[in-house]
Formats: structure tokens, sequence, C-alpha cells
């Protein structure tokens, strides 16, 4: 074999074994992580909040860099 096929080989050997290295310490350091999924299961309130959609709309009308009449 010559020098080029050698280190090819002994980088790749490396490159696999730090990758090997870094996944077992991932695996050993990482904790599971636990989601609460009855808090998004509760039934969403089906009535709406009249104020905070106006507050919503002003604030949209009033950061507006182009009127929506212009867009139409």
């Amino acid at each position: 074999m010559t020098r080029k096929w050698v280190l090819l080989i002994l980088f790749s050997v490396v490159t696999i074994g730090v990758w090997i290295v870094v996944e077992v310490t991932q695996r050993f350091l990482s904790t599971e992580t636990t989601l609460d999924y009855q808090t998004y299961l509760k039934p969403i309130n089906p009535d709406f909040d009249e104020i905070s959609l106006q507050e919503i709309n002003t604030r949209e009308r009033e950061n507006a860099l182009i009127e929506r009449n212009a867009l139409d």
C-alpha cells in the first residue's frame, strides 16, 4: 500500500473512533426529558376574548408599514 492509503485509513479510523467516543459520552451525560402531555390535552376555551383581538388588530394597524388597502 502506498503512503496515501495508509494515511487515509488512519484518519478514517481516528475519525470513527472520535465519533464513537462522542456518541457514548453524550448518551451517558444526557438526561431524559419528560413531558406532561395532560396540559396539552386540556380542551381549549372556545370563547373568544374580543378585547385581546381588538388590541391585536390595533397593534397591526399602528405598526404596519403599508396600508392594508394598498395591498388589495
